[in-house]
């Protein structure tokens, strides 16, 4: 079923995620406005990109920085207005570590209809989960992910190397002093093989790091979140990348294209979203310089955010 489009499913299978769908937005909303202080730039922005992509008959991949376990729902639940109606074609699709979304049968069926496919963790960009992802963009639909592919919060591990960057374990190193962690490619590939190709929308958010924080060693504080806390999202506008699938689709048709070529246009997709995702991350620190991390002391002091 997760490989149909919309219109293909069966009757009782749509209004059933449209339950899930509209209940868990409805409480997620009213959780987040209630208990603390939300703040969304470009909301109306981002339901123009969904409607726009919907008429032209393309996807809509949204990628954000990842801040802790349940940033989704919680932050993608508020990227759409109040007034907009929500129905399962109107939200979001995204991915979820097998181990945490689908333990058992009753857990896989609810995130199954809350549209979150599974994933393996370590199973490379090539496996069949995310091929389907790639397929839901295909069929028109909004998806969403953190191309980041793991949590980074300010009291994570000693892992800044000596010019202030985020460094993963598989040695790929971010921006320096930013927060935006390095990147994997397979943001890249979905979005140069999808077809039609989607509008590309960075997101930064700060806030739900505070409300579920981590310890020294990656491990949850709590299991209860802490209240009060200020968060703010931002939309940005969407990256270009038409030159580079241009590049594409030429190598591609004169039958050039090696794995290794692919593998290229890849990364360099995935290096504009990072800038853009970063660049999103300075213009928010220079308007909002209070809100700016508290540094480990084994780490670098962050450089003034460029105006």
């Amino acid at each position: 079923l997760m490989g149909r489009p919309h219109a293909e499913e069966p009757a009782l299978f749509r209004r059933s995620k449209d339950l899930i769908v509209a209940c868990g937005f409805k409480i997620v909303r009213w959780f987040m406005y209630t208990f603390n202080s939300v703040s969304v730039e470009g909301q109306e922005k981002f339901a123009q990109y969904l409607e726009l992509a919907q008429k032209a008959g393309h996807g809509v991949l949204s990628v954000s920085n990842h801040l802790c376990t349940i940033d989704d729902p919680l932050m993608t639940a508020l990227l759409l207005p109040p007034d907009v109606p929500v129905r399962h074609t109107s939200f979001r699709w995204t991915v979820c570590k097998t181990s945490i979304c689908y333990k058992g049968e009753l857990s896989g069926a609810i995130f199954g209809l809350g549209q979150v496919l599974p994933i393996q963790m370590g199973a490379g960009v090539d496996q069949p989960e995310l091929s389907l992802f790639t397929q839901r963009l295909s069929f028109g639909e909004w998806c969403h992910i953190f191309p980041e592919s793991r949590i980074w919060q300010d009291t994570t591990g000693p892992e800044r190397d000596s010019e202030g960057c985020l460094c993963s374990a598989s040695g790929r190193r971010g921006t320096p002093h930013s927060t935006v962690g390095p990147l994997k490619w397979g943001v890249g590939k979905m979005a140069l093989t999808a077809r039609p190709r989607p509008l590309l929308v960075p997101v930064f958010h700060r806030g739900l790091e505070q409300m579920y924080p981590l310890d020294f060693e990656s491990r949850l504080t709590t299991w209860l979140p802490k209240l009060g806390i200020p968060v703010d999202i931002v939309v940005g506008e969407p990256v270009p990348f038409e030159d580079l699938a241009q590049a594409y689709d030429a190598s591609a048709a004169a039958g050039t294209l090696t794995p290794q070529q692919a593998s290229e246009f890849y990364r360099r997709v995935t290096a504009r979203v990072e800038r853009a995702m970063v660049g999103l991350e300075r213009e928010y620190f220079t308007r909002n310089p209070h809100r700016r991390p508290v540094w480990h002391p084994d780490r670098r002091e962050p450089a003034p955010a460029s105006t």
